[in-house]
C-alpha cells in the first residue's frame, strides 16, 4: 500500500479568516479595498466560503506574516462597528411592494440624492421629486457597486438592497438615517389609498394588459423585463410608485386606467352577444323582473335562460 504524504506550506500556518456570514466576508473584502490592497478577486461571489478564500489570498499577498494578525483583528473590530444590524431592514421583509420601491429608489440615486436631506413638506407625496432638478448624467452609486441591475423576485431585489448598503461608504449614523428617511418616503406613499385594486396578480392577461398600458402612457422603470405574472405585477407597482410626478397627474392616471380597464372587460364580455332592442307588456315586464329577482339573475340572464328552456322543449 502507498503512503500518504502531506507537505505544510508556510502560507498553511499563517492567520486565516473564517465566517459562515456572506455579509462579513464581503465586508472584509471591501476593507481591504479600501486599504488599496492589490490583486483583490473582481468576480462575482456568492457564497461566504467564497468570501473567506478571496480575504485570505488578498491578506497573504498583500501583508507580511507579523502583521497579518492585526489587520484581521482591525478589519473583525471594523466590521462590528459598521455593518448595519439585519433587523434594520425589517420593514422591507414582508412587505414585496416596499421592497421593490426600496430598490428602484436606490437603483437610480445619485450621489447627490443620497445625500439629499428629507423634507416631507416640500416634497408633496413624492418621495424623490428632488430627482428633478438633478442632471440625469450624474452617476449611479448603485452602478458603481456593480449590483444586479435586474433582480428576478423579491428576495434579490431585499438581498441587493442589503448590499448596497453594506458597501456604501457612509459612516454607520448616516446609513441608518437614510434607511430610516426611506422608511418615511415609504410611509407617505403607503398611506394614500393603493391603486389598481382590480389587478390580479394571477391574472397574466390583465396583468400584460395594464403593463401595456403603462408603456403607451410613458410611465417606464429603467428596463425592467418581469420574468412571471408574479413580477409583471409588482413591477407595475413599482412603476407607479417610483413615477416622478404630482398627486394629482398620479390620481388622473389611475381614473384613466381603471375606466379603460372596465370598458376592456365590458368589450370582452360583450364578444358573443347581440343587443336585442324589444317591447314588452307591462305585466310581462313585471313577471320577467320578478323571475330575475327570484333567480338571483340580471334581465338579460334571465331571458336567456327562459328562451333557452323554451328551445329545449321545442327540440324534444
Amino acid at each position: 500500500t502507498g503512503r500518504v504524504s502531506s507537505v505544510v506550506k508556510e502560507s498553511d500556518l499563517m492567520p486565516v479568516v473564517s465566517t459562515k456570514d456572506i455579509r462579513r466576508g464581503r465586508y472584509y473584502l471591501d476593507y481591504l479595498s479600501k486599504k488599496n490592497a492589490h490583486n483583490l478577486h473582481t468576480g462575482r461571489i456568492s457564497t461566504a466560503s467564497g468570501y473567506c478564500v478571496a480575504v485570505n489570498k488578498a491578506l497573504r499577498s498583500n501583508f507580511k506574516p507579523d502583521e497579518i494578525d492585526r489587520v484581521i483583528t482591525e478589519m473583525q473590530q471594523d466590521c462590528d462597528l459598521n455593518i448595519m444590524a439585519l433587523s434594520d431592514f425589517y420593514w422591507l421583509e414582508g412587505d414585496e411592494r416596499a421592497c421593490y420601491w426600496v430598490w428602484g429608489w436606490l437603483r437610480m440615486a445619485t450621489y447627490a440624492e443620497l445625500d439629499y436631506i428629507y423634507q416631507p413638506s416640500s416634497i408633496r407625496g413624492t418621495p424623490i421629486q428632488h430627482a428633478q432638478v438633478l442632471p440625469m448624467s450624474t452617476p449611479s452609486l448603485y452602478d458603481h457597486l456593480n449590483l444586479n441591475k435586474n433582480p428576478s423576485s423579491t428576495k434579490e431585489r431585499f438581498n441587493a438592497i442589503v448590499v448596497f448598503f453594506d458597501l456604501w461608504h457612509k459612516d454607520l449614523w448616516s446609513r441608518q438615517c437614510k434607511l430610516q428617511e426611506l422608511n418615511k418616503y415609504w410611509s407617505d406613499i403607503d398611506r394614500v389609498s393603493k391603486p389598481f385594486r382590480w389587478l390580479d396578480p394571477d391574472n397574466e392577461d390583465q396583468c400584460r394588459w395594464a403593463w401595456e398600458y403603462m408603456d403607451k402612457a410613458g410611465v417606464h422603470l429603467f428596463g425592467i423585463h418581469p420574468s412571471n405574472t408574479s413580477e409583471r405585477y409588482l413591477a407595475i407597482y413599482a412603476r407607479y410608485d417610483l413615477w416622478v410626478v404630482s398627486l394629482e397627474t398620479k390620481k388622473l392616471f389611475v381614473l384613466g386606467i381603471d375606466k379603460a380597464w372596465s370598458q376592456k372587460k365590458h368589450r370582452d364580455g360583450m364578444v358573443d352577444k347581440k343587443s336585442l332592442n324589444t317591447y314588452l307588456k307591462k305585466e310581462v315586464k313585471g313577471r320577467l323582473d320578478e323571475l330575475a329577482e327570484h333567480y338571483d339573475k340580471k334581465i338579460h340572464q334571465m331571458l336567456e335562460v327562459v328562451i333557452n328552456e323554451a328551445y329545449d322543449r321545442l327540440k324534444k
